[in-house]
């Protein structure tokens, strides 16, 4: 959804943009994100996160920070339930912080403590 910029949206709940082909609205939850990857059969997937440009300000990165542990946290949850003993896959997580070191190390910290 990064490269969408000039066409999405971006909210707690999901990242929107529009088609290209119809210009119909098309929306990516984090739990559907995670979903896509396991039906691909992903070994490794990878969180939903809300990615800023390498030069964003604090407070953008630390919004995009903040929605992306939110987003984990859903992502999780939705991997835990599609789990399956025939099938193994790793659900990694995304470090946000822009540029910011300080953010990227709070980042860390956050994502560490939320676990497996």
């Amino acid at each position: 959804m990064f490269s969408l910029e000039g066409s999405r949206t971006v909210s707690d709940d999901a990242s929107s943009s529009r088609s290209h082909v119809d210009g119909s609205r098309r929306f990516l939850t984090p739990e559907r994100a995670v979903e896509i990857q396991w039906a691909l059969g992903a070994d490794v997937a990878m969180a939903f996160d809300h990615v800023v440009p390498g030069g964003a300000d604090e407070t953008a990165a630390r919004d995009a920070l903040e929605r992306t542990l939110q987003w984990l946290a859903r992502c999780a949850k939705r991997h835990s339930e599609l789990k399956r003993a025939e099938q193994s896959q790793t659900l990694w997580p995304i470090l946000q912080g822009g540029s910011h070191h300080a953010l990227r190390l709070e980042a860390l910290d956050r994502v560490l403590a939320i676990g497996p």
